[in-house]
Parts: C-alpha cells; sequence; structure tokens
C-alpha cells in the first residue's frame, strides 16, 4: 500500500468546458426523465478548478500496517516535498502523457467559413427561426443523439423502451424537429443553439478564432450563472438587442463595468 498525499488547495473555480457540461446535461435529463421529476443540473456539476497546489503544510499519509519506520517515513515525506516544490507544470505534464483528460482531435481540412457562412444566409433570407432549425438539427444530431445512445446502452431494456417510446411521442414542429421539449430541459446546449442561430445572422462577424472563443465562453455561464458580465461591444448588442434568453435561465447581463459594481454593490 502506498502512502496517500494531503494538502492539496484549490485557487479558484471556473466552468467546465462546454462539451464536459453538454456530456452532464444529456445524463442529467436521463436520469431526470426515469425519475419523473427534472431538476436542473445543479451548479457544482458544471464547475472545476481553475488551478490548484500543494499547501505548505502537505505531508504524506501512511497506511497504518506500512512497514516505514518513523524516521524513514520523515525522510521520504521530505524527498517528496522536495521533488515537487521543484516540479513545473511542463514536467507535469510529460510525467502525466497519456493519462490526462484532455479530448483527442482529430486532422481535419480547414473549414471554409466564408464560403459557409454566405450559403447560411442565402438559405435562411434572415429568418432567425430557419437558422435556429439548422443549429438545433446540427446540436441533436453531432451532440445529443451519440450522448443518448451511450446512456440508452447502459440502461436496463424496459427503461430504454420507455426512453425511445417518450422521444417517439413529442410532436415535430414546422421544420421537421421535435427536440425542443428535450433541448430546453438542457440550458447550455439550448444556449449553444441560440447563440449560434443569431451569430450567423450577422454579416459582419468576421472569421476570426476569437469569435468562436466568444461564442465558446458564453455559453455555459448565460445558462448556469446568477451574471454575465462583458463589455465586448458584440456581446452587449447580442444580449440586449437580439436576444434575451438569458433571463430565462436567470442569468443577468452586466454590460459595463458600471453595472458590475452596482450588481457587486446590491450583494454586499
Amino acid at each position: 500500500r502506498w502512502p496517500g498525499w494531503r494538502g492539496i488547495r484549490t485557487l479558484g473555480l471556473t466552468f467546465s468546458m462546454d462539451y464536459d457540461v453538454f456530456d452532464r446535461e444529456v445524463a442529467n435529463f436521463v436520469l431526470c426523465f426515469l425519475s419523473g421529476n427534472y431538476t436542473r443540473l445543479p451548479i457544482h456539476s458544471t464547475l472545476g478548478p481553475v488551478a490548484a497546489f500543494l499547501g505548505s503544510g502537505a505531508s504524506l499519509e501512511f497506511p497504518h500496517d506500512h512497514p516505514a519506520t518513523e524516521t524513514e517515513r520523515h525522510e521520504l515525506t521530505t524527498q517528496v516535498s522536495r521533488a515537487i516544490s521543484r516540479t513545473n507544470l511542463v514536467d507535469l505534464v510529460g510525467m502525466l502523457g497519456d493519462r490526462l483528460p484532455l479530448p483527442k482531435q482529430e486532422l481535419r481540412p480547414p473549414l471554409r467559413y466564408r464560403e459557409a457562412r454566405e450559403a447560411r444566409l442565402a438559405f435562411t433570407k434572415g429568418n432567425r427561426q430557419r437558422a435556429r432549425s439548422i443549429e438545433e438539427n446540427y446540436v441533436v444530431q453531432h451532440l445529443v443523439m451519440p450522448r443518448l445512445r451511450r446512456a440508452w446502452w447502459n440502461l436496463p431494456i424496459a427503461d430504454r423502451l420507455r426512453l425511445a417510446n417518450h422521444i417517439e411521442s413529442l410532436s415535430w414542429n414546422r421544420y421537421g424537429s421535435r427536440a425542443k421539449p428535450v433541448l430546453q430541459q438542457m440550458p447550455a446546449l439550448y444556449s449553444y443553439i441560440e447563440i449560434l442561430a443569431i451569430s450567423g445572422l450577422d454579416p459582419a462577424r468576421s472569421n476570426k478564432a476569437s469569435d468562436v472563443t466568444d461564442i465558446q465562453m458564453m455559453v455555459v455561464p448565460l445558462a448556469y450563472a446568477h451574471a454575465f458580465a462583458s463589455n465586448d461591444r458584440w456581446m452587449r448588442h447580442l444580449l440586449t438587442r437580439e436576444t434575451h434568453f438569458h433571463e430565462q435561465n436567470g442569468v443577468a447581463f452586466l454590460g459595463s463595468h458600471s453595472d458590475l459594481a452596482r450588481y457587486l454593490g446590491e450583494l454586499a
């Protein structure tokens, strides 16, 4: 038996990556359906540590039957502490290697964003509902169904039938989809659809990587945070002029430093 390390401290929390939250939302939907009681994904299930460190008081904890003497335990603890204090992030990543929970990215040909956007604008003709249906179909096919299938295979046969019959019983909308009642129980996925639908209709949006990062950064907070603060002009326009879906999630948008100061003052 090996000794265990005590004394890990966190520096703070942030929202988890959007795809991790998507996983949890689909799993939560299945559990809620089977229990007959829908509850939102708890906030702690959407968070993760920003960074962590080993506190100065950290020590090795030995099992009671560990054969090392007190002197040997002290020496080992001292050696481990010194080794860890000299370890930097590069060393840590190198040691963990393939054991790190990083997504496996496949090499793909570069996407032709400008051509895709022009084709999309021509097809939707500025119709927001049509644009939303495009994004909804994409999310269902590529994000929801693969996760739902994985969860479905882990269920007993009787529960599989219940879930399949429920989905089959949903009514179709005018755009050939019946996913909205399901997606409304997945706030982050629903936010993703809404943001993509509206931003895709904006011909002024560029194809810079920062635009994609802006969208990705907004998805989970606009579904689960109490407040979302940004003085970015595009975000402010989006969330005050184009859509207010975040308000249905109980999220306040703070578009200026004064808004943020006033909000924090009300909390004090």
